[in-house]
């Protein structure tokens, strides 16, 4: 399981949408969103097998490009980049994220759970 975040991301004055992301991608809609407009909601875990980090960090640079970069440059910089690193180095930094984001549940889930949600993704 995946522990994980249901937020709220205000898009425009008319517009907010709810989301649940995995914890490390949090850090990533901080930097993309501006602090008034992403509110985390809940907590709660998704039954899904963790990602493989290259591919997850592939995902996360593609759903959060940047642009052009501020300093003119003609490299674009990833906001998933800018949170975890470049290359090698974010892609351990994102596998150490998803290593501590990831738990094994006991059987007696529903008793030790209580309150808190659990969604599953993917059947």
């Amino acid at each position: 399981m995946i522990k994980s975040k249901v937020v709220e991301i205000q898009i425009s004055e008319c517009t907010t949408i709810q989301r649940t992301v995995p914890v490390w991608e949090l850090p990533v809609l901080q930097v993309v969103h501006p602090k008034s407009s992403l509110r985390e909601i809940s907590d709660t875990l998704v039954d899904r097998k963790p990602p493989n980090a290259d591919t997850e960090f592939a995902r996360l640079a593609k759903r959060y490009h940047s642009g052009k970069p501020e300093d003119g440059s003609p490299d674009e910089v990833s906001f998933v980049a800018k949170v975890y690193g470049a290359y090698g180095i974010g892609n351990a930094a994102l596998a150490r994220a998803i290593s501590e984001a990831t738990v094994e549940v006991p059987a007696n889930l529903s008793a030790l759970l209580g309150d808190l949600q659990v969604s599953s993704v993917g059947g």
